[in-house]
């Protein structure tokens, strides 16, 4: 059994996505559903944070390709409701290797916290 197993064993773990493209954002998301996430994603910061806040239990956040103040906006809205939260900033072309790598590390940090 790996930390992913059994940090995780009840679900899947779950991510936003946030890109102000959405179809770049339901993209990273599909990708992250196929190799085994749970994924949401979004083009709007703002909606992001109300689907964040309205109870919705996050394991990461992924940030992409927004003006730089929005991102940094989301990015410390989400640090003072879930200070412990690992964020991945995106920015350019990712490959799907990439992001299942930073994911993961991501994901792993977060195990260790606890």
């Amino acid at each position: 059994m790996t930390w992913l197993d059994a940090d995780f064993a009840w679900r899947p773990p779950r991510i936003l996505v946030v890109d102000g493209e959405p179809r770049l954002a339901e993209m990273v998301a599909c990708v992250l559903e196929f190799i085994g996430y749970q994924a949401a994603a979004y083009a709007d910061p703002h909606e992001a944070l109300e689907a964040f806040g309205g109870g919705g239990s996050h394991d990461l956040l992924i940030a992409g390709n927004l003006p730089a103040s929005e991102a940094d906006k989301l990015v410390d809205w989400v640090g003072a409701l879930r200070p412990r939260m690992p964020v991945i900033r995106l920015e350019g072309r990712v490959r799907t290797a990439d992001l299942e790598a930073m994911v993961e590390r991501a994901l792993a940090a977060r195990s260790t916290w606890n």
